[in-house]
């Protein structure tokens, strides 16, 4: 679940310096079993997922500089017999890649309006009570309602009892709705296998992971090589043959290796659908998770300090610095220019440390059920999974079916 819409890391990050968007989570996607095959199809046909192309991605050797294409690589692979590490999440192996197109929060918009479900974005839950003389649940939280001044946040009516309505199932949908002290926390009381199923993903752990998100505007040509490309352009190229772009790497995507840093890097502007009239480069770095357990400093009970512009502008200047190190061999004199634009993501729970290992979690007790990706592994492909098992389970509990936790 993301802060202020669904989807988590398939929410989309935009600006207001000129609106620039970042994929700063989901990074593509690489479906492998045929059910989660055929439900990428759907997304095909909808328009929210478009194919990325073969040569976009590459393996880039952090330490002498090597590029080698994505389909390159997997034929070495098959020569050798033996396959090595496939890169970030697995993005070299075998496969067809897609995106969200025109972003990635394009996917969990289709997944609403093709349901038909009413998704409220203005709604916080922070209690769920289950009432087993009726065998339905009663949510209480708070609305938000537009507040544009401190005066208006005041005067926001108090919270009433069970005022988010009554319902006949429950489904926690994020790990941090079983993790006391996390902003998405949700307290149960009714049932014991509620909080037996919390006590239970608060001990799954997370991985945090750090995005850097950084933009270069176009530099204009030399006048005399402007003259040049005028003369010989024509057209609408001839616009674009007057600039040049600030950041000439040979590769829109990479799978990093070799760097104790930097796990990924992709021009986020050269995705399809996402290309700009005025050619502003939109960069997306991954830290690796060694790299980010360094940077991510915790509270001393383990929790995450709140993810203030503060704290995370504090993170920039190490993840630039590593981002630069891992391109030096690529750049003029071993130097990135500096961004026009330049921010940091933490992902505090980027991946689970320690997935139960089904599909999702259930008590039908209680017609309560829980998904995400703690429950298979971190990926995409993953949390869509454990959701449909866990939709598949609330249908069953809510159809009576006989059937135990």
């Amino acid at each position: 679940m993301g802060k202020f819409a669904p989807g988590g890391r398939l929410t989309t990050r935009r600006t207001t310096w000129q609106g620039l968007q970042f994929d700063h989570g989901l990074q593509f996607v690489r479906p492998t079993s045929d059910i989660f095959k055929a439900i990428c199809e759907e997304w095909l046909v909808a328009g929210a997922l478009a194919p990325w192309e073969q040569g976009a991605v590459v393996r880039y050797d952090a330490a002498s500089g090597t590029v080698t294409p994505r389909t390159q690589w997997q034929q070495q692979q098959q020569q050798q017999g033996a396959a090595s590490d496939a890169g970030f999440l697995d993005v070299l192996a075998p496969g067809p890649l897609y995106v969200g197109c025109p972003s990635s929060d394009a996917i969990t918009s289709h997944i609403a309006a093709a349901s038909g479900a009413t998704v409220r974005n203005d709604v916080k839950v922070a209690k769920a009570a289950y009432d087993p003389s009726t065998q339905q649940w009663l949510l209480e939280g708070a609305v938000r309602a537009p507040a544009r001044t401190l005066a208006d946040l005041k005067q926001q009516p108090p919270v009433t009892p069970w005022n988010l309505g009554v319902y006949d199932g429950l489904v926690l949908a994020d790990k941090m709705a079983g993790c006391s002290g996390t902003p998405g926390y949700v307290e149960l009381s009714g049932t014991t296998a509620g909080q037996k199923m919390q006590q239970a993903m608060s001990e799954v752990g997370s991985t945090p992971l750090l995005a850097l998100l950084m933009a270069y505007q176009p530099q204009e040509l030399p006048l005399e090589q402007q003259a040049a490309a005028a003369a010989a352009g024509e057209g609408g190229q001839q616009q674009q043959q007057l600039v040049k772009q600030v950041l000439d790497l040979p590769f829109d995507a990479a799978a990093v290796t070799n760097s104790p840093e930097i796990s990924w890097i992709c021009v986020d502007s050269s995705k399809p659908g996402r290309a700009r009239a005025d050619g502003i480069q939109s960069v997306v770095a991954l830290a690796t998770t060694e790299f980010a357990a360094t940077l991510v400093q915790r509270n001393p009970d383990g929790s995450l300090p709140p993810q203030t512009p503060e704290l995370l502008a504090k993170l920039v200047p190490p993840m630039f610095g590593a981002l630069q190190r891992a391109l030096a061999p690529l750049l003029p004199c071993g130097k990135l220019q500096e961004p026009g634009f330049v921010q940091v993501h933490r992902w505090g729970a980027a991946f689970p440390a320690k997935p139960f290992g089904s599909p999702c979690l259930k008590a039908d007790t209680a017609r309560l059920a829980a998904c995400g990706d703690f429950c298979m592994g971190g990926g995409i492909e993953n949390a869509v999974l454990s959701g449909q098992a866990a939709a598949e389970a609330m249908c069953e509990m809510l159809a009576g079916a006989d059937s135990r936790l």
